[in-house]
């Protein structure tokens, strides 16, 4: 098989998972393929199943009341993770207040088998880009740090260096921070959120 015939059956080969309903139990090829594309199949399904990185991120799903506080004002707020796509991605759906303006926003969060780190994207009404990031969790299990860039269209800045910080201080209460990584080495957080699960 030439190199082009084997690019064109790696990429079909999504569909036709899907279209053979990917026979999880059994993990076999949905089609009957060359010896020398067996060992690449096997690859991409270990990198299509979800494992113990994402049931780590099972503590942040449920129904949260937030406080965000920004420029040391506070507003009240909700929040709701749940399941996307069978365990593989958790998103997340929130609404609040930001500079007196009322808005909502998703995140999604998961973790990329093939890269080997966790990945988030983020998107809300107050804006028409689309902020990523990516991270891993500390020794403690407990701390998710992930780096990213984004626009600040305030002071014209574009793809500003910024770290995201989730902290699970117990099973009902955890805290997102963002910190502005151009303002220096100390005292780099400019927004936090506090998350109190809903009873």
């Amino acid at each position: 098989m030439n190199r082009t015939a084997l690019v064109t059956c790696l990429a079909i080969l999504p569909a036709a998972a899907v279209a053979a309903g990917i026979q999880e139990k059994e993990k076999k090829p949905p089609m009957e393929m060359p010896p020398e594309m067996q060992e690449g199949w096997k690859r991409w399904q270990e990198m299509c199943t979800p494992g113990e990185n994402h049931a780590k991120l099972a503590p942040l799903l449920g129904k949260w009341d937030t406080k965000t506080t920004i420029l040391g004002m506070a507003t009240q707020g909700t929040s709701e993770s749940r399941w996307l796509v069978d365990g593989r991605w958790l998103q997340e759906e929130w609404s609040g207040e930001m500079m007196g303006q009322k808005g909502r926003g998703w995140v999604t969060l998961g973790y990329d088998n093939f890269k080997k780190k966790y990945v988030v994207s983020f998107v809300d009404s107050f804006s028409t880009t689309m902020n990523t990031a990516a991270g891993a969790w500390d020794q403690t299990g407990k701390v998710l740090t992930a780096h990213g860039f984004l626009d600040e269209p305030m002071t014209s800045e574009q793809d500003k260096p910024v770290k995201y910080v989730w902290r699970l201080l117990s099973p009902d209460r955890r805290v997102f921070e963002v910190h502005d990584l151009a303002i220096g080495e100390t005292n780099t957080k400019v927004i936090e959120v506090e998350y109190t699960r809903k009873k």
